[in-house]
């Protein structure tokens, strides 16, 4: 403590002994700094604060889809637009700064210094607050171009709005164009969809209301088809147990004839049927394909016809071969009788025929 007390005194005795020195520096500093000051050209700063909205009409449209500027760049925009050359020049004329210049140069010169006398900024609390600050020495100079500039501020930015609001009416008719075009390629799809699978989602009601319609469809076709396979199971059962009839076919006078007995050429009633179904299919075949339910339906009723035709031409020929050979052998055929006697039975016709259509149906 002592060792710093003993320094202040020191340095207190030193500025107490070059006091004189000290006063008289401080007098010239004085002097050259009062000649420097009042040499300075005068300067009167002119400020004024304005509200413009910078966002662009555009900016709801374009959210998510475009990056938006930030503070510093939306100023940075401002100030090119501000103090470019069209605007400075205007500004040169509204303040009647053009009559003061007479070359080229000197006007050059003039909206430099114009350019460089212009100072805006943004309000931290309000992106939209700007504040925009003009120097110049004389004081009504420095008022008139703050209000010119305020003036061309606005009719800058009243510009640009009507610039955006025309490119925004031109985005939103692009879009709608584009949303159009959009909307009948889907129309185009959905209708070449709906005719394609017509059959699927044709008739009133929506997917899931023709869906469960056709599994209820699904659902009583398969009842029926259990009970026509039960049913073709049961005809099945009584034709194999049906006992051939006995109907005598030839009488003992023809018996006694030496002619050879021929099978019959008179068509049966299966032929007249396979004639019939046959000019049907041929008809169905015409309109629809092989997968069609009728023509799959008739193509398996032909088929079982054709069997059962079949069946009764090797049963008559069978009748016929022992009818010759009993007659070759000199035995009577009285007691023979006729072997397809059952196959020409009504009822067993009849059963055949339910038969047939059963398995058709199945």
């Amino acid at each position: 403590m002592q060792e710093i007390l003993a320094q202040l005194f020191s340095y207190v005795w030193g500025v107490w002994r070059h006091r004189w020195l000290a006063l008289g520096v401080a007098w010239v500093v004085a002097i050259a700094g009062w000649v420097w000051v009042w040499q300075l050209p005068e300067a009167y700063v002119a400020s004024a604060r304005v509200y413009v909205d910078t966002n662009s009409v555009l900016r709801p449209l374009l959210q998510g889809l475009a990056v938006q500027p930030n503070v510093e760049s939306r100023i940075g925009l401002l100030s090119r637009t501000l103090l470019s050359r069209p605007n400075l020049e205007k500004l040169m004329r509204m303040t009647d700064l053009d009559l003061q210049v007479t070359t080229a140069r000197e006007k050059d010169a003039l909206l430099n210094d114009l350019q460089k006398s212009i100072s805006l900024w943004a309000s931290a609390k309000d992106p939209s607050l700007y504040s925009i600050s003009v120097q110049d020495p004389d004081r009504d100079t420095a008022k008139r171009l703050a209000q010119a500039l305020i003036t061309v501020f606005i009719e800058s930015s009243l510009s640009g709005k009507r610039e955006d609001s025309s490119g925004a009416q031109d985005f939103l008719e692009e879009q709608i164009k584009e949303y159009e075009a959009r909307l009948i390629s889907a129309e185009t799809r959905s209708g070449n969809f709906r005719q394609k699978h017509m059959d699927i989602l044709g008739g009133k009601g929506g997917y899931y209301r023709n869906l469960n319609s056709a599994r209820a469809r699904l659902q009583q076709a398969q009842l029926m088809l259990r009970e026509e396979e039960n049913r073709v199971v049961e005809l099945q059962r009584q034709i194999d147990g049906e006992d051939p009839l006995y109907v005598p076919s030839v009488s003992p006078s023809v018996a006694a004839a030496p002619q050879q007995v021929m099978p019959s050429a008179k068509p049966s009633a299966v032929d007249t049927q396979i004639e019939v179904i046959q000019q049907e299919l041929a008809e169905l075949k015409v309109k629809y394909t092989a997968r069609h339910p009728e023509v799959r339906q008739l193509t398996s009723l032909l088929a079982d016809l054709e069997e059962e035709r079949a069946e009764e031409q090797r049963a008559e020929r069978a009748r016929v071969r022992a009818i010759n050979e009993r007659r070759k052998a000199g035995k009577p055929v009285d007691d023979l009788g006729d072997l397809s006697g059952l196959a020409n039975s009504p009822v067993y016709l009849n059963m055949k025929k339910m038969l047939a259509e059963s398995k058709s149906k199945v």
